[in-house]
């Protein structure tokens, strides 16, 4: 499989970081890590969502210092076509509707640039729609926020943030007095073009407030298996949300609520426990109890969903452990 690359004339994307740290040319290899990351999560669901999967490839391209330049080199990579006698590779600028490599990185750039300036407008919070309209040959919106303000967009690019503003939730990194803004943009031809620039005082904008309102969202949510990790806790199931739902049952930590926090843990569950579950709602089977399985955390590190795999009412069950009683007594 060939790759058309920008490489050789330096086109590329880059996130610039600024500040006392960042002038100094140096990063925290954590919050770098996180912020790559994010950009990768979210060019999953551009590729998915915005460009008709045509695949293309992420790489670093090199770190620039003075400002802690991370450049990110973007690689269309060529198709596979069927014909009647064989598979062949089609370069991918002979494709039809397939841009040039320098349009792609513009494309990819602005797209991101317009879902940015989206996230920072909802502040934390979902947007509204209201007046859907012909504009200009578009379907066009309004954006409505928390405070009621408004900002027309087109439809699609408002379908898309609902879809991917939460995989950008760990782009902000920021911090007062270390990194103070992060800019995002493209470089083509050698022309630097900014189409992003975060600061410190946007935090809210990437912290969601959890609240009995945000339920609702919470249920619609997907989850994230790519940020699952192991979990085993004690504590109580607390409410049955019906049948319908992926999240059939809410449960809530007992023990080391200062690690896994007081919210309702959404929880699935296979069907054959469903019942099982139900009794232990009942308020004669009230009591602690132990669950395991594969869990995603909420904005503050607290445990928000969880794929059971099993359960025992014995808080201090654990699968692992050796029988070493022998029949002994």
């Amino acid at each position: 499989m060939n790759e058309t690359s920008a490489k050789q004339n330096g086109d590329y994307f880059y996130l610039r970081f600024k500040g006392p740290n960042a002038d100094n040319g140096m990063l925290d290899l954590g919050k770098a890590s996180k912020v790559l990351y994010a950009i990768n999560r979210w060019a999953k669901k551009y590729k998915k969502e915005c460009v008709n999967n045509i695949d293309f490839a992420l790489k670093i391209g090199g770190i620039k210092r003075g400002s802690t330049e991370l450049q990110i080199m973007i690689e269309l990579i060529e198709q596979l076509v069927s014909t009647p006698v064989a598979q062949v590779a089609i370069p991918s600028m002979m494709l039809a509707n397939i841009p040039g490599i320098k349009d792609f990185i513009k494309s990819f750039g602005k797209t991101i640039g317009e879902q940015l300036a989206l996230k920072c407008f909802a502040k934390g919070k979902n947007l509204r729609e209201s007046d859907l309209r012909a504009k200009k040959g578009k379907i066009v919106v309004d954006a409505v926020n928390i405070d009621n303000e408004r900002k027309e967009v087109e439809k699609k690019d408002l379908d898309f943030y609902r879809k991917s503003n939460d995989t950008l939730d760990d782009l902000f990194v920021l911090e007062e007095g270390k990194e103070n803004t992060l800019e995002m943009g493209t470089v083509i031809n050698g022309k630097s073009s900014a189409v992003a620039t975060l600061s410190v005082t946007e935090k809210n904008s990437f912290v969601k407030e959890y609240s009995s309102d945000d339920m609702e969202r919470r249920m619609n949510e997907g989850f994230d298996d790519e940020k699952a990790t192991e979990e085993r806790i004690v504590g109580q199931f607390v409410e049955f949300h019906g049948l319908a739902y992926k999240y059939r049952f809410s449960f809530q930590a007992r023990k080391e609520q200062d690690k896994y926090g007081k919210q309702k843990i959404l929880c699935v569950v296979d069907d054959n426990k469903t019942s099982e579950i139900l009794d232990l709602l009942k308020p004669e089977n009230k009591k602690n109890i132990c669950i395991h399985g594969m869990a995603v955390k909420d904005f503050m590190g607290k445990l928000d969903k969880i794929k059971i795999d099993w359960f025992n009412e014995n808080p201090d069950y654990n699968p692992n452990q050796m029988e070493l009683s022998y029949g002994t007594k």
